[in-house]
């Protein structure tokens, strides 16, 4: 894996500059020496993501686009090495760290990561033993119109407010959409402009009056006049859900994911404990003012 992804790294991105050999190798792009032939293009897609692939395939000029960004990067880099850039040091430095980078996550990748596995078994007694995790608790979805009310205020100024409420109540009664009544009155900013949808919420997310009647209506039903602190309002209640706890099915993948992520990061975390063991590394701290006598 390691030595396969750096060589078609290496392969693509600074031989592919000289003359293709084989004559039964298309060259797919070309300036001066330089050319770009179609198994350079196989190592490259060979390490690169699956959506990557597709997308290239699907898509000509996506492909024409990439294959002209790396002739431009390969003529440049020549220019760069005719002129010495390769040569100074600081360059080499930032090469070095990239390779070093690289071989870092690919050994990681190879030795580590790719060996872990979570067995099935592991997956169901986490599942035994977090079902609380899984737990949905009880859901409405309902829309609302909200006519507010100052906090504090006077009796005249809710009555105001509830008289307007009672008009909005008559022309649902007259056959009025609730969708459209919410837009055009509702005066809850984050769901007026949505015709008053509230999408799924449980319990304690909105005043207990107000959950108090939204989980005691039907779906389809509207209540009568809710006071809250925010106001007045009137409810409609789309769809009910009682609580449940997720299935295994349901949360197999997360868990998997789950559980493998740890396990990674734990077996990583003891082999770079005992490389430093192994090695001996010491990092002198007392070293980083530059004052510390060496």
């Amino acid at each position: 894996m390691i030595m396969k992804k750096l060589l078609a790294i290496i392969a693509v991105l600074i031989f592919s500059g000289s003359i293709a050999l084989a004559g039964d190798d298309p060259v797919l792009a070309k300036a001066g020496d330089i050319v770009f032939t179609q198994s350079d293009f196989g190592r490259l897609m060979s390490y690169s993501p699956p959506y990557l692939q597709e997308k290239l395939k699907r898509d000509p000029k996506q492909k024409e686009m990439l294959i002209r960004k790396i002739m431009h990067q390969r003529i440049i880099s020549d220019l760069a090495r005719k002129e010495g850039f390769d040569n100074i040091p600081e360059v080499r430095e930032q090469l070095q760290y990239i390779v070093n980078n690289f071989l870092t996550k690919e050994y990681l990748a190879l030795t580590i990561v790719e060996k872990v596995s979570i067995k099935e078994s592991d997956l169901q007694e986490y599942y035994a033993r977090h079902k609380d995790k899984f737990a949905i608790p009880e859901q409405v979805k309902a829309r609302h119109i909200l006519i507010k009310f100052p906090f504090g205020a006077q009796e005249k100024e809710k009555q105001k407010a509830r008289e307007k409420m009672k008009h909005i109540i008559e022309w649902l009664n007259k056959g009025g959409k609730f969708e459209t009544l919410a837009e055009q009155y509702s005066e809850d900013p984050n769901s007026n402009k949505k015709g008053g949808d509230m999408g799924y919420f449980p319990r304690g997310r909105m005043p207990k009056a107000f959950d108090d009647v939204a989980f005691s209506l039907k779906p389809g039903q509207i209540s009568d006049i809710v006071e809250t602190d925010y106001g007045y309002h009137i409810i409609q209640v789309e769809d009910h859900r009682e609580a449940r706890t997720k299935t295994f099915e349901e949360v197999k993948d997360s868990i998997k994911e789950q559980l493998r992520g740890e396990l990674i990061k734990s077996r990583v975390k003891d082999f770079i404990k005992k490389i430093e063991k192994d090695t001996g590394l010491k990092v002198y701290t007392e070293r980083f003012s530059g004052k510390a006598k060496k």
